[in-house]
Protein backbone atom coordinates (compact mmCIF):
# COMPACT_ATOMS: atom_id res chain seq x y z
CA UNK A 1 0.00 0.00 0.00
CA UNK A 2 0.80 3.28 -0.46
CA UNK A 3 1.48 5.89 1.95
CA UNK A 4 -2.02 7.85 1.40
CA UNK A 5 -4.15 4.41 2.09
CA UNK A 6 -4.56 3.61 -1.49
CA UNK A 7 -3.50 1.08 -3.73
CA UNK A 8 -4.09 -0.62 -6.83
CA UNK A 9 -7.48 -2.04 -6.97
CA UNK A 10 -6.61 -5.96 -7.50
CA UNK A 11 -3.55 -5.32 -5.21
CA UNK A 12 -6.13 -3.57 -1.86
CA UNK A 13 -8.41 -6.31 -2.47
CA UNK A 14 -5.74 -9.17 -2.36
CA UNK A 15 -4.14 -7.08 0.56
CA UNK A 16 -7.67 -6.32 2.16
CA UNK A 17 -9.04 -10.24 1.65
CA UNK A 18 -5.88 -11.77 3.22
CA UNK A 19 -8.19 -15.24 3.73
CA UNK A 20 -8.80 -15.11 -0.45
CA UNK A 21 -4.87 -14.65 -1.13
CA UNK A 22 -3.80 -17.24 0.93
CA UNK A 23 -6.65 -19.44 -1.09
CA UNK A 24 -5.45 -18.15 -4.69
CA UNK A 25 -1.85 -18.76 -3.33
CA UNK A 26 -2.44 -22.26 -2.19
CA UNK A 27 -4.34 -23.18 -5.62
CA UNK A 28 -1.80 -21.69 -7.63
CA UNK A 29 1.13 -23.48 -6.08
CA UNK A 30 -1.14 -26.91 -5.87
CA UNK A 31 -1.15 -26.68 -9.85
CA UNK A 32 2.29 -25.71 -10.12
CA UNK A 33 3.49 -28.35 -8.39
CA UNK A 34 0.55 -30.83 -10.08
CA UNK A 35 2.08 -29.42 -13.59
CA UNK A 36 5.68 -30.13 -12.43
CA UNK A 37 5.07 -33.88 -12.15
CA UNK A 38 3.18 -33.79 -15.16
CA UNK A 39 5.81 -32.57 -16.77
CA UNK A 40 8.38 -35.75 -16.23
CA UNK A 41 5.61 -37.88 -16.95
CA UNK A 42 5.52 -36.35 -20.78
CA UNK A 43 9.37 -36.26 -20.61
CA UNK A 44 9.00 -40.00 -20.35
CA UNK A 45 6.63 -40.86 -22.50
CA UNK A 46 8.71 -38.82 -25.14
CA UNK A 47 5.88 -36.27 -25.67
CA UNK A 48 8.94 -33.69 -25.79
CA UNK A 49 10.53 -35.59 -28.56
CA UNK A 50 13.48 -37.86 -28.97
CA UNK A 51 15.88 -35.85 -28.23
CA UNK A 52 14.47 -34.14 -24.90
CA UNK A 53 14.62 -35.94 -21.61
CA UNK A 54 14.40 -39.47 -21.73
CA UNK A 55 12.86 -39.99 -24.95
CA UNK A 56 10.70 -42.75 -24.99
CA UNK A 57 9.37 -44.87 -22.42
CA UNK A 58 11.94 -47.80 -22.84
CA UNK A 59 14.94 -44.89 -22.37
CA UNK A 60 13.64 -43.92 -18.47
CA UNK A 61 13.34 -47.68 -17.97
CA UNK A 62 17.27 -48.01 -18.98
CA UNK A 63 17.63 -44.94 -16.31
CA UNK A 64 15.64 -46.71 -14.13
CA UNK A 65 18.07 -49.61 -13.86
CA UNK A 66 20.75 -47.50 -13.46
CA UNK A 67 19.81 -45.70 -10.47
CA UNK A 68 18.37 -48.92 -8.84
CA UNK A 69 21.68 -50.90 -9.81
CA UNK A 70 21.35 -52.75 -6.52
CA UNK A 71 17.58 -54.21 -7.38
CA UNK A 72 17.53 -57.50 -9.38
CA UNK A 73 16.89 -56.61 -12.95
CA UNK A 74 13.52 -58.03 -12.85
CA UNK A 75 12.18 -55.60 -10.70
CA UNK A 76 13.46 -52.90 -12.80
CA UNK A 77 10.20 -52.51 -14.52
CA UNK A 78 7.97 -52.64 -11.74
CA UNK A 79 9.75 -49.81 -10.32
CA UNK A 80 9.74 -47.80 -13.12
CA UNK A 81 6.04 -48.66 -13.36
CA UNK A 82 5.25 -47.61 -9.93
CA UNK A 83 7.69 -44.57 -9.54
CA UNK A 84 5.30 -43.39 -12.70
CA UNK A 85 2.10 -43.98 -11.43
CA UNK A 86 3.02 -42.30 -7.68
CA UNK A 87 3.86 -39.17 -9.45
Amino acid sequence: MSTNGKATPILGKLIEDKARAERYSIIFLRLALGMAFLNGIASRFGLYGRNVGYGNYANYVKYAGEVNSFMPAFAIPFLANAATVAE
